[in-house]
């Protein structure tokens, strides 16, 4: 019974719809669009709305206190040590050293440089690439588990291949 009142209350409503009344309401919409636009284009506080130039938004941004690095600087900061990758220098084992039935387990380091902007991801990432650890999101996470994600140290560290995960965590986050 309710839905036949209410059937009957929709018939009415849209017999008494008329062109006058859908013209005044697209009228109405077409005239507060038009009113908004004016507003929001004549708004002096701020003048137009120009894209900014490179030099402005760096500038913007160190005034903001953050660094900008370009993409060949950020590389150079964290791509991998060139030097040392044993613990006396030598890049490959010799010869003599491989032929052995029990291989040494060589102890590599490597000089990790952290610079401002840099997060745990970037350390891990380091790492990875230089086969310290496995998996650098799980540095990161275990960054994250000890709670001192906070506390990366800007420097240089040395660390070794000898090294435990939460001891490399140790000497970069202190």
């Amino acid at each position: 019974m309710t839905t036949d009142k209410y059937k009957n209350w929709l018939k009415k409503a849209l017999k008494s719809i008329n062109a006058k009344m859908v013209f005044s309401y697209a009228v109405g919409l077409l005239t507060a669009s038009i009113v908004i636009g004016i507003v929001y284009l004549s708004d002096s506080s701020e003048g137009p709305k120009a894209a900014l130039t490179e030099d402005e938004m760096i500038e913007q941004l160190t005034a903001a206190g953050y660094l900008i690095h370009t993409e060949e600087e950020w590389n150079e900061m964290v791509a991998p040590s060139s030097g040392e990758n044993s613990e006396n220098g030598n890049e490959q084992p010799s010869e003599n050293e491989e032929a052995q039935d029990e291989p040494e387990e060589t102890v590599r380091k490597i000089t990790i440089t952290v610079s401002p902007g840099m997060t745990s991801i970037d350390i891990g990432k380091i790492l990875e690439r230089e086969d310290f650890i496995e998996n650098a999101y799980d540095f990161t996470n275990r960054v994250e588990e000890k709670g001192v994600a906070n506390r990366l140290q800007l420097g240089t560290f040395e660390v070794d291949s000898s090294m435990t995960m939460d001891e490399i965590i140790a000497v970069l986050f202190s």
